[in-house]
């Protein structure tokens, strides 16, 4: 478990290095693609992922399958958990 979260911390790290500006109804378009909108009963507005994003949705999948789910993240714990986010997906057609 560790393990898998210090992973996780350095491929944020390495992410934030090399990171790009992406349109955020682009990102839910990809997610949304890539069906994590009500993966393991998270909607696409609980992920927070890094922009290499197709390593990172397989990492979010296999972390969120866990026993702590999103709860596995401090950041989407702190800023997000029972909070509204619905607001992020406004004005993004998905379908």
């Amino acid at each position: 478990m560790m393990g898998t979260l210090l992973m996780s911390l350095v491929s944020c790290l390495i992410a934030i290095s090399q990171a790009s500006l992406i349109n955020r109804c682009d990102l839910a378009r990809v997610l949304y693609k890539e069906d994590l909108d009500g993966f393991e009963g998270y909607s696409l507005t609980d992920y927070l992922l890094s922009p290499n994003l197709l390593s990172t949705i397989s990492c979010a999948k296999k972390i969120v399958s866990g026993a702590g789910g999103m709860k596995n993240w401090v950041a989407w714990r702190l800023h997000c958990a029972g909070r509204p986010l619905s607001y992020w997906m406004t004005g993004c057609f998905l379908g």
